[in-house]
């Protein structure tokens, strides 16, 4: 019983800095009031599963989603099935994956490093991971990428280990497909290559074969699911899921399509804060990159980077499960230069919370007047049955969550209402307009004709 009791103590003491980041952004997620267009548009898709118990093919504005696979969305139905339907236990998810992530990373590092296994670096990675200002920002969002940088993290880590478990990595994969389909080939194929290039006991036969067969699991249960949904979702859907939302995107996307120097530009955000705790000197140095697990995750860096360059759709939090390998990465090179101190990094962590606290609540602000979906919703609680039309150059489904309606019927020109009226005697249009001089903000009006 003792032994026990100290062994559970000593792991809440190594990984302290995951208890305290995880009450720090959960505060933070309580006291953001403001709903990104993106997190409300996922979360009408979970809401609406929620409420017409559809969970093979999710829907958005009762049309079926091909966008996004489903995992986070039963995720998000499992926990409102226990909490009823609130943000707020919505965006514990990210939360939760942002904190698995960083207890992955000792065992990653000790696997990568292994003369260099310590509670103190182990501080430490999660001090330069947690710090993030990538990190803590995309915490806060209802999105998919923190639930893929955990797959792809403890991908590598199985990867990595010398006891190989085909199994365990293909259901990896898989449940990273049911994340945000297949991209998870990206993070960790050219991983298994260069391993095999880097590493004679990898280039085996059985090494090879374990590899295919974790890739053929992965494919069978992704597949598993979207073929289903295919089939009973009818031609164009299947369309949509199979081909426009997994292969176009990779070659011309409609969506986000940016020029190949994109993330380039957004390269320095990678490391804010924890620049400024970077050896430099060492980093630049020959000796410090011939070391070969330093070499493996400088090449697995570059070949990712390179390969997402390629991708014709261009988001910044497509890179975000590259953060925990940089973690690593800036331990290490810490570690040689300053041998370990944890002082510095206890200054890092709560310098960054601090900031980071100071500039969400201005952000909070400038996104509530972009998108005022809090002050819609509070508006229309007396009219929670009624009908409603949304009067705007665009729709993305953003009203769904906030309004709690299964469909909201979206018109560009105040014309088009009139027969909207006469089907909806008692339906509400909500009337979003930009100021000339303050392009992009929006303030909304609701009307009901007299």
């Amino acid at each position: 019983m003792l032994p026990s009791l100290n062994k559970m103590i000593s792991a809440i003491h190594q990984n302290r800095l995951v208890l305290i980041a995880g009450l720090f952004l959960i505060c933070l997620s309580l006291l953001r009031t403001a709903i990104h267009v993106d997190e409300a548009r996922y979360l009408t898709v979970a809401w609406e599963m929620y409420a017409n118990g559809e969970y093979i093919i999710p829907h958005l504005n009762g049309e079926p989603y091909a966008h996004k696979p489903p995992l986070l969305f039963w995720l998000t139905n499992a926990i409102w099935s226990i909490t009823g339907v609130h943000l707020w236990s919505a965006r514990l998810i990210p939360i939760l994956f942002i904190l698995l992530t960083a207890l992955v990373l000792a065992p990653l590092y000790e696997t990568l490093f292994p003369k260099e296994k310590s509670p103190l670096l182990t501080f430490i990675s999660h001090g330069f991971f947690l710090s993030s200002f990538l990190i803590i920002g995309i915490s806060q969002l209802f999105m998919f990428d923190v639930m893929m940088m955990f797959w792809v993290t403890l991908g590598w880590l199985i990867i990595l280990r010398k006891e190989q478990n085909p199994a365990l990595l293909g259901l990896i994969m898989g449940l990273a497909i049911l994340t945000k389909g297949p991209v998870i080939f990206i993070y960790l194929i050219p991983v298994l290559i260069i391993q095999g290039i880097l590493d004679p006991t990898k280039r085996t036969k059985r090494t090879i074969g374990y590899n295919l067969i974790a890739i053929a699991i992965g494919c069978a249960i992704g597949l598993s699911w979207a073929l289903l949904a295919a089939y009973q979702g009818g031609e164009d859907y299947a369309q949509a899921l199979l081909w426009k939302q997994s292969a176009n995107r990779l070659v011309s996307s409609p969506y986000h399509a940016r020029p190949w120097w994109f993330y380039l530009v957004f390269l320095p955000a990678f490391l804010i804060p924890g620049w400024f705790m970077i050896p430099w000197k060492s980093i630049a140095t020959k000796t410090f990159w011939q070391e070969s697990s330093v070499k493996m995750i400088g090449l697995w860096l570059v070949s990712i980077f390179f390969l997402f360059t390629l991708v014709s759709c261009k988001q910044l939090q497509y890179l975000v499960p590259l953060v925990p390998l940089i973690s690593l990465l800036m331990t290490h090179a810490y570690q040689q230069e300053r041998k370990a101190q944890d002082r510095p990094i206890k200054v890092l962590l709560g310098c960054s919370f601090i900031l980071f606290a100071i500039i969400i609540f201005p952000l909070n602000q400038q996104l509530e007047k972009r998108l005022p979906l809090q002050g819609i919703s509070q508006t229309l609680l007396p009219f929670t049955n009624a009908p409603l039309a949304f009067l705007h150059t665009k729709y993305h489904g953003e009203l769904g969550f906030p309004t709690k309606r299964l469909k909201v019927d979206h018109f560009e020109e105040v014309r088009d209402l009139r027969s909207w009226f006469t089907k909806n005697p008692g339906g509400i249009a909500i009337l979003f307009d930009s100021p000339t001089f303050f392009p992009g903000y929006y303030h909304f009006d609701w009307f009901q004709p007299i």
